[in-house]
């Protein structure tokens, strides 16, 4: 029966047993390989929107894990991860909400926006899908690409003497950008 293995992924998060990392990837690759959540209802008696809704609702009905959680604990298995990042809806356009419909009160869940890997996966997927299946096929973190698509500048973290800071900066932005960078320094002293 296809609940069994969802009540046994409801245990093991339930509990934050010591082998969750080990054991509930396989239980995720199920049911996400044969559509078991499809087959359950939100507490009112609807139909899950999609994976995302379901690992998010409150148990017994859902997972009760917020889907970047889902991914953290799965992230030492390959396949799940690929298909948890696979089944992350895209971001809804400007004034919409899922399925196209229009926002009544423009409100956001607090998850739908920010820097979070799952918000800049969703508005990769809207935006540049083929940045998104990168990202998906473990070719680009989501900060490489959102770097790419422009929704991100490019940052680095420098120790506060002056040798090492001058070394990270040269091999982030290149000698050309340290010379400039000296320069107009310079003109600030």
């Amino acid at each position: 029966m296809p609940h069994d293995l969802i009540n046994q992924a409801q245990q093991v998060l339930g509990r934050g047993e010591s082998n969750l990392i080990d054991v509930l990837p396989k239980f995720i690759e199920r049911i996400i390989d044969e559509q078991l959540w499809r087959e359950c209802k939100t507490k009112e008696g609807e139909p899950f929107q999609s994976f995302q809704h379901f690992c998010e609702y409150k148990l017994w009905w859902g997972l009760e894990c917020p889907i970047d959680r889902m991914v953290d604990y799965c992230k030492y298995s390959e396949s799940c991860t690929k298909l948890l990042l696979s089944e992350v809806p895209a971001l809804a356009k400007n004034g919409e909400i899922g399925n196209g419909r229009s926002s009544p009160d423009n409100i956001r869940a607090t998850n739908e926006y920010g820097t979070s890997p799952t918000y800049t996966l969703k508005r990769l997927k809207r935006d540049h899908p083929e940045l998104a299946q990168a990202v998906i096929n473990g070719e680009l973190s989501t900060n490489a690409a959102a770097i790419q698509a422009g929704f991100r500048k490019p940052s680095i973290t420098i120790n506060p003497d002056p040798e090492s800071a001058a070394t990270a900066i040269r091999r982030k932005f290149g000698d050309e950008f340290a010379h400039q960078l000296a320069e107009a320094l310079t003109h600030e002293i």
